[in-house]
């Protein structure tokens, strides 16, 4: 039986000898792109300090300025949940209420199911969608 190597295996024993140095190249150059060791060196870091008086200090646009994420009460929730319902004539689903009071959907249809069981709010399906609609009752 004839096993065929390439040029009679010769492609395979160069690479033999080529592939380590190859992958050496690459994990150098992933490694400098990293900032990581090379060579046993570590590289130098760049740090740049900013020192800024107080009388020069300026205000970051508002655009650059990350808003504080504030949890909202169950009470603050039922108010723009409310606020959502009056808006859409009385009825309101989990998703319109996620869409308007920017909250989770575990969060809404929970603060919903709590005011079903107050006595605030009934539960209905659409019709048409069959979609889960919550009735505020006194709206």
């Amino acid at each position: 039986m004839v096993v065929y190597l390439g040029v009679f295996g010769l492609g395979q024993f160069v690479d033999l000898f080529l592939i380590p140095d190859m992958v050496d190249e690459r994990n150098a150059r992933l490694h400098a792109k990293l900032g990581y060791f090379t060579g046993g060196v570590p590289q130098p870091q760049t740090n740049i300090q900013l020192v800024i008086g107080r009388d020069s200090i300026a205000p970051l646009p508002a655009e650059t300025v990350p808003e504080l994420e504030v949890p909202v009460t169950s009470e603050q929730l039922m108010i723009k949940l409310l606020r959502s319902a009056q808006l859409r004539g009385g009825r309101l689903s989990v998703t319109q209420g996620v869409l308007d009071t920017e909250s989770s959907f575990e969060e809404v249809e929970t603060t919903l199911k709590a005011m079903v069981q107050s006595g605030y709010v009934s539960v209905s399906n659409d019709p048409n969608t069959g979609i889960i609609v919550y009735d505020f009752i006194e709206l």
